[in-house]
């Protein structure tokens, strides 16, 4: 979730959750075939290495409805 231009130790992420309530803040996009929550207001800095496999990649769609989240939550707007 966070610019490549930034040169850090850990990574920022937003976990998942196909159990979750969808709110405004929580898009929803897809994982391996399956409809999942994008956490927002659970935001953390992680090292890469915790990190599993790769996934996959969300559409611009999917982007720029967690970008919107993303600012909803922090109060960016």
């Amino acid at each position: 979730m966070q610019s490549d231009d930034l040169l850090l130790s850990t990574l920022l992420v937003a976990p998942t959750s196909r159990s979750a309530q969808s709110r405004i803040f929580r898009p929803s996009i897809m994982v391996g075939g399956e409809r999942t929550q994008v956490m927002t207001e659970q935001c953390t800095a992680v090292a890469p290495d915790r990190l599993g496999a790769l996934v996959g990649h969300v559409t611009r769609n999917e982007l720029d409805s967690i970008d919107a989240a993303l600012r909803l939550v922090f109060e960016l707007d």
